[in-house]
C-alpha cells in the first residue's frame, strides 16, 4: 500500500501537465464511459487538501486501470496514465509488509 502512495505522490505534479495537454473530459462523461468501455470503475480517491485529487479507475476482473486529476473549476477528469495488470502492491524493500 505505501508503494502505491508513494507512487500516486510522484504523479502529483503531471496534474497541471495532463491538463495542458488538454486530455481532460466532464467528469460524467469520462466515468460513464469509463465505466461502459472498459469497466473500470473509481477505486481510490486521493485529495491533497481540498488542492488536488487523484482517482484512479480500475477493473479488477481484467486488470485494466487509469489515473485521472480531477479538476474541481471545471468538473472534468484530465488522464495521466493508465495500464493493465493493476494488483496489490508487493513490498520489494521488506517482505514483512
Amino acid at each position: 500500500m505505501k508503494k502505491i502512495i508513494f507512487t500516486l505522490l510522484a504523479l502529483f505534479p503531471t496534474m497541471t501537465y495532463a491538463q495542458d495537454k488538454n486530455d481532460c473530459v466532464d467528469a460524467v462523461t469520462a466515468h460513464k464511459g469509463m465505466a461502459e468501455q472498459y469497466g473500470e470503475k473509481p477505486f481510490v480517491d486521493l485529495n491533497e487538501k481540498g488542492v488536488r485529487q487523484l482517482i484512479i479507475y480500475a477493473n479488477m476482473a481484467t486488470g485494466t486501470w487509469t489515473v485521472f486529476a480531477f479538476n474541481p473549476q471545471q468538473n472534468q477528469l484530465c488522464a495521466i496514465t493508465a495500464g493493465k495488470d493493476f494488483k496489490p502492491a508487493e513490498s520489494r524493500f521488506d517482505p514483512k509488509l
